[in-house]
């Protein structure tokens, strides 16, 4: 039973480090997230989830903290689930009208019978640049927005979403650890 639904780590990340993964990432490669009913088909639909992604290797710095993070949560929080992969990070940007509807990160497992666990987002904008764009939860409240350079690390079961930003730009990143599947 989980005692604990999300652990976070408040602005854990420097704002300089925040501004230059945000600059540095392969915006080139970008496109409109895409979403899956069977992890393997993908398909765009703007009514429930409107953001440009791009990816980039976990062993950025970024993708470096978020992994340790990810891995104390797990402890600190007691989880202690089996983790052996990290997924490529996803960087987001949401600009107006941008948004994610409730949804769960976790899916069936994969053909390696590989199963994502945890997910991690970082908070890489000041939350004063841009209006609504809120991080929640379905089952428990945070604050109004999280400081820039916070991580929140969650099981991925949980149901989350992000409410529409009104004006502004919003960036995070988002990171996904798995490990065989449930039983």
């Amino acid at each position: 039973m989980l005692n604990n639904f999300f652990w976070v780590y408040p602005s854990v990340i420097s704002s300089p480090l925040c501004d230059y993964m945000v600059k540095t990432a392969p915006w080139k490669e970008k496109f409109s997230a895409e979403l899956s009913k069977d992890n393997e088909n993908l398909f765009v639909d703007d009514e429930i989830r409107k953001t440009e992604v791009t990816f980039t290797t976990p062993y950025t710095p970024l993708g470096c903290m978020m992994q340790t993070y990810t891995n104390l949560a797990n402890k600190e929080a007691g989880w202690n689930f089996d983790i052996d992969t990290f997924e490529k990070i996803q960087v987001g940007k949401y600009e107006e009208r941008g948004h994610y509807d409730w949804h769960i990160d976790s899916f069936v497992p994969d053909k390696d019978q590989k199963q994502r666990k945890l997910s991690a987002i970082a908070f890489l904008s000041d939350p004063e640049s841009y209006e609504g764009g809120v991080f929640e939860f379905k089952i428990a409240l945070l604050p109004e927005k999280m400081p820039k350079g916070t991580i929140i690390v969650f099981p991925s079961v949980l149901e989350h979403r992000v409410t529409a930003v009104e004006d502004g730009v919003r960036y995070t990143a988002a990171c996904w650890a798995a490990g065989p599947a449930f039983r």
